[in-house]
């Protein structure tokens, strides 16, 4: 009977490390689907990266060409605007420094106005002071 149960205990032992065995390869096998999946979606996101930021790089690409377009029309517009606008701003400063002209007249009329008008009152004033 010794031999007997020895003899199952090895069979038992070999089957428990058989089922161990089998267990771990199965695990090891899951394992390395996981990964190989993992791997897999890795790879989808950086491709996925790689495509929006070459889309980016052609947004930008876009936005930086419409605004030399915009500036180029901006610069355009601007100085079709100041070739029709340089006569006339060149008429207002002429007319400015008529204007500060005139005034000049002006006030030494006014002024020549002012001392005529007290060398009357001052006359005037002497001849009652002599009268009296």
């Amino acid at each position: 009977m010794l031999n007997v149960s020895a003899k199952n205990y090895e069979v038992t032992g070999i089957t428990v490390h058989h089922s161990q065995r089998n267990q771990l390869e199965s695990s090891l096998h899951d394992s390395k689907n996981r990964m190989d999946e993992s791997g897999v979606r890795a790879d989808v996101a950086q491709n996925e990266v790689v495509q929006i930021k070459n889309h980016l790089d052609q947004v930008q690409t876009n936005y930086d060409h419409q605004q030399d377009v915009m500036n180029q029309v901006y610069q355009s517009a601007y100085a079709s605007l100041m070739v029709k606008l340089q006569p006339l701003l060149d008429e207002i400063d002429s007319l400015e420094a008529q204007m500060n002209e005139v005034n000049t007249g002006v006030m030494d009329s006014m002024l020549m106005s002012c001392l005529a008008g007290i060398g009357v009152v001052t006359a005037l004033h002497q001849k009652r002071k002599e009268e009296d």
